[in-house]
């Protein structure tokens, strides 16, 4: 009769033991699920970001494009008007004409300077975003080995 009881407080006793680790290991399986949520849901917004990041690097690439073809465009005008000026100087033609010619030259070297700030702003930037997409894409890679293993 005794042993029977024994075995009746250890087989209890076991039964508890065995529930709680049970319990124990569902609230490890919830904080793990949560935490896999998390890291898809930051996954899901740096791809998105990723996304975005990319969008720009290409818009900032066809602004640069633009930007440098105008810049090549004055740049053509200016070596022509360049051309007449040395060539009005060569003839020393009147005062008023290489006046209006120097102050148009003027004019285009503006214009060129503003464009040579602008191309090395676009370029500053590009830079930066690409700087961005590679961090981003980093993040990322990372994010997807962590939610793998």
């Amino acid at each position: 009769h005794n042993i029977n009881e024994e075995l009746v407080r250890v087989s209890a006793s076991a039964c508890d033991s065995m529930a709680d680790e049970k319990n124990k290991a569902i609230v490890d399986m919830l904080t793990v699920q949560k935490k896999c949520n998390q890291l898809q849901a930051n996954s899901d917004k740096l791809m998105a970001d990723l996304k975005v990041a990319k969008d720009n690097e290409e818009f900032f690439k066809s602004q640069n494009l633009n930007t440098n073809n105008k810049f090549n465009e004055l740049e053509k005008h200016y070596r022509e008007l360049y051309d007449k000026y040395a060539a009005l100087e060569r003839q020393q033609s009147s005062q008023n004409g290489k006046k209006e010619l120097e102050n148009e030259l003027m004019s285009y070297k503006i214009q060129q300077k503003k464009c040579e700030m602008r191309i090395s702003s676009l370029e500053k930037q590009f830079e930066q975003k690409c700087n961005e997409n590679k961090q981003l894409s980093d993040m990322v890679d990372e994010l997807i080995v962590k939610v793998r293993n």
